[in-house]
């Protein structure tokens, strides 16, 4: 996983172009939904830790939709 998850993993997901993101079931502290982006899997969503996908620090994972829903 490349040290992009977090501790609410439950896998990993291939996305679009083939590579393995992780698949969280819950949204990690400080994350949000990118709205952005357009290849999630039916049913999930893309989310991201805020920061530019330039930097370094930069973390991205699929949540399922109703784990944006509190």
């Amino acid at each position: 996983m490349g040290g992009r998850g977090a501790s609410s993993s439950s896998g990993t997901i291939k996305n679009s172009q083939g590579r393995e993101v992780p698949l969280l079931k819950t949204v990690p502290e400080g994350w949000k939904e990118n709205t952005y982006a357009t290849t999630a899997p039916k049913g999930y969503t893309w989310i991201d830790n805020g920061k530019s996908p330039f930097d370094k620090g930069y973390k991205s994972a699929i949540v399922p939709e109703s784990a944006l829903r509190r």
